[in-house]
């Protein structure tokens, strides 16, 4: 009953021909995946493109309408701390209830020295309920998954993924700037690499 029925094919073939039919399945497999990974690759990178574009209209936008670049670095850290912690990424809630201001009451980024909101200066606090998954996290270029940076492997060229060996970069953080010609930028820095976002004239 628990025993795996072979087709005769099968059993006639050479030991060698069954390793080669295997690695052909295989390959056709991968070519497969592969071809859905390219095409959820250009999917995202049309979103990347069309939210790309949509950022640069809303920060001209605010340029033209007076809002000076202060209050765009204080609306990005803000926004930043709704999930609990300044890390430069819109997050899921990662603590039950993120440490509050104790002068306005709104979430504030414990380790920072002033509330994002009303800039009333707090004793900066590393808190005991940071989670594991806190740690840092690097994203695969190959198979996408996210793993901490403790679980990637260390090579001569840097670290790599475990399950599939392609090298993987640290996620980026967000910043808005002024480069001091009235020029604002919304750079991305990851694994070293800027890519910026410019507001030209």
């Amino acid at each position: 009953m628990g025993r795996k029925t072979w087709p005769l094919e099968w059993l006639l073939l050479d030991p060698r021909e069954r390793r080669v039919n295997r690695v052909a399945d295989r390959v056709e497999e991968g070519e497969q995946r592969s071809e859905d990974l390219h095409a959820h690759l250009m999917e995202v990178s049309g979103r990347v493109g069309r939210l790309e574009l949509l950022v640069q209209a809303l920060l001209r936008l605010a340029v033209q309408q007076g809002t000076p670049v202060e209050a765009l670095q204080r609306l990005v850290r803000q926004i930043d701390l709704e999930d609990g912690y300044e890390d430069g990424k819109i997050g899921e809630p990662r603590i039950d209830a993120p440490p509050a201001c104790g002068d306005c009451g709104k979430p504030r980024n414990p380790e920072a020295g002033s509330c994002p909101y009303c800039g009333v200066e707090q004793a900066r606090v590393v808190p005991d309920n940071r989670p594991d998954n806190s740690k840092p996290m690097l994203t695969c270029g190959r198979c996408y998954r996210r793993i901490p940076e403790t679980e990637a492997v260390m090579t001569t060229d840097g670290l790599r993924c475990q399950p599939c060996s392609e090298r993987v970069g640290a996620s980026g953080r967000l910043t808005v700037a002024d480069d001091g010609e009235g020029n604002l930028e919304l750079s991305a820095d990851e694994e070293g690499q800027d890519g910026r976002l410019s507001e030209a004239e």
